[in-house]
């Protein structure tokens, strides 16, 4: 179909009258020459094109009319299309319905994009007024809709700077904030819920630029009730009777409990008796830029050389405070005993003085037994001022024994007397080991000679921690028996004739005394103070992140 120059409308070939001259003049005569031109009408009955007047008698509008369902094979062509408009609640669709261009019940025109078949179980895209909107299909539910793609603008701006958003936007935005270069954790506040909040101000039009918009964002670290311990490891080792420490600016502070230890003395410079002492703890606080406020107290009496323990609890309102302890330590009535001194210690080498002794009948002479007991010793080992703790002894013992029998002088019986020599010498344990010599009646008698002889040359050791009085246990003890006859007959010319012999000599006698004394002590005070840590209990706060770095998105019409 296509207009002519003249007028004339040609569909197919076919002239059609009805149409505008070039002179302006209307004609409304329509002639049809259809050779091999059909129309197929609904029923069969209706001719299927009809002139209207869409105008009025005065200023008619003449319009082809086609009531019928047409079928073009081949291309389309229109070379001129006058405008019109679909009524209300029709739709053009393209396709299977996936096209549809259609009025909405809310009279605003649309254009629907979906699957084939129409939206009936498509997920499918409105395009309306300015707005595009997408809707999925779900059995259970039906259609829902998705989202809806509108303006966006995004930036980052720090904590508390005044963000513009450009001219996108003709009402006003709604702002999105998230995280982007943030520390969300206060290490002072170990031990309370953390949460990091952001927000901002209300969005406002720009004063100065129509269509902008400003707002500002706001980036807090907000921290619940919590607590945490602050380890001080502080001490004080000396002779000052009174230590103070503080710490300053604890915040949102509302309980503070102080952990701390003493230990103290002082010798009444008498042995090893010392004064009792008492070590007192005060808590003391304030607020930043206040006065120092007594927080309570605590003491501990002291008899003894141990470490005690002081602890103090204080409750606050909530607040940032500076905290500080005092330890006192003070004499107390009585005294008591420590089983611990400290010595001074020497030591001198001493000497004892040689000696001798033979046990041995005078000739001529009738004797009985003849014993004979020494010390081995080094004089007084003491020293003025000096406790002696033990001495070690060594000395040299050289001896010799003998025996033999000889006659009792009995000339009848012709009785024979044994003979019988020993010493006794210290074996360094405290008693003493006894050498011997002995002869008997069945022996013969022999004027010239000993029957049993020994001789020894020893060395004795012995250390002392219990006598200490400069002598070796025990005795050095000699003992002969008694003298006999030559002759068992009495006459002129009997001789006296000992039966035993025993001498000894003891030399290089030698000790090490070892002293003691207890050291000089001080009377003056000896305190040892700790501050080991303090226990906080921390109330809710808000932390100012005022370096952070937030991400905005505004999104709207």
């Amino acid at each position: 179909m296509r207009q002519e120059s003249n007028g004339q409308i040609t569909v197919a070939g076919i002239g059609v009258a009805s149409g505008q001259a070039d002179d302006g003049e209307t004609f409304s005569e329509i002639a049809f020459a259809a050779e091999n031109f059909f129309f197929t009408t609904p029923n069969g009955l209706v001719h299927p094109m009809s002139i209207i007047n869409i105008g009025t008698e005065s200023n008619p509008d003449y319009k082809i009319m086609l009531d019928a369902d047409v079928m073009i094979n081949g291309q389309l062509s229109i070379s001129q299309l006058q405008s019109g408009e679909l009524q209300n609640g029709t739709a053009l669709t393209v396709g299977q319905g996936s096209i549809e261009m259609s009025t909405a019940s809310d009279g605003y025109g649309q254009i629907i994009i979906t699957g084939a078949g129409g939206i009936a179980t498509n997920d499918y895209l409105v395009i309306k007024e300015g707005r595009i909107e997408s809707f999925v299909y779900t059995t259970s539910a039906g259609h829902v809709r998705y989202k809806e793609v509108r303006r966006n603008e995004s930036g980052s701006a720090t904590s508390g700077q005044q963000v513009t958003i450009p001219a996108y936007f003709k009402s006003q935005p709604v702002i999105h904030l998230a995280p982007r270069d943030i520390s969300i954790y206060n290490a002072s506040y170990p031990s309370q819920s953390q949460r990091l909040e952001l927000e901002h101000s209300p969005v406002l039009p720009h004063p100065d630029i129509e269509g902008a918009w400003v707002f500002t964002p706001y980036c807090r670290l907000v921290l619940a009730d919590g607590g945490k311990t602050e380890t001080h490891g502080l001490t004080y080792v000396g002779g000052n009777n009174s230590q103070r420490w503080e710490v300053t600016g604890v915040k949102s502070l509302k309980k503070v409990t102080v952990n701390n230890r003493a230990a103290s003395r002082r010798h009444t410079g008498s042995g090893n008796s010392y004064q009792n002492r008492k070590v007192t703890l005060a808590l003391e606080y304030r607020p930043v830029g206040g006065s120092w406020t007594s927080g309570g107290s605590t003491s501990v009496n002291i008899s003894q050389f141990n470490t005690h323990g002081l602890q103090v609890s204080k409750s606050l309102s909530q607040g940032t405070y500076d905290i500080a302890v005092v330890l006192t330590a003070q004499d107390r009535s009585g005294t008591f005993t420590s089983g611990v001194l400290q010595y001074d210690y020497t030591q001198a080498n001493k000497a004892g003085s040689n000696w001798s002794k033979v046990l041995e009948s005078p000739p001529g002479k009738w004797e009985y037994h003849q014993d004979y007991s020494q010390s081995i010793t080094i004089g007084n080992p003491a020293l003025s001022g000096w406790e002696i703790t033990r001495i070690d002894y060594s000395a040299r013992v050289q001896f010799t024994i003998k025996a033999r029998t000889t006659y009792d002088g009995n000339w009848i019986m012709n009785g024979k007397v044994p003979g019988e020599a020993y010493i006794e010498v210290p074996n360094g344990s405290g008693g003493v080991t006894k050498y011997r010599v002995y002869s008997n009646t069945d022996e013969p008698v022999d004027y010239n000679n000993w029957r049993a002889e020994d001789s020894r040359d020893i060395v004795v050791n012995w250390s002392d921690s219990t006598y200490k009085d400069g002598a070796i246990r025990g005795p050095v003890k000699l003992f002969i028996s008694k003298t006999g006859y030559t002759y068992s007959s009495m006459t002129s010319s009997q001789n006296y004739l000992p039966t035993a012999y025993a001498s000894v000599t003891v030399s290089n006698i030698t000790a090490t005394v070892y002293y003691r004394k207890a050291k000089g002590q001080s009377s003056s005070a000896s305190n040892t103070f700790y501050w080991d840590s303090s226990s906080y209990d921390l109330g809710a706060t808000d932390i100012s992140l005022t370096n952070s770095i937030i991400h905005w998105t505004a999104t709207g019409e």
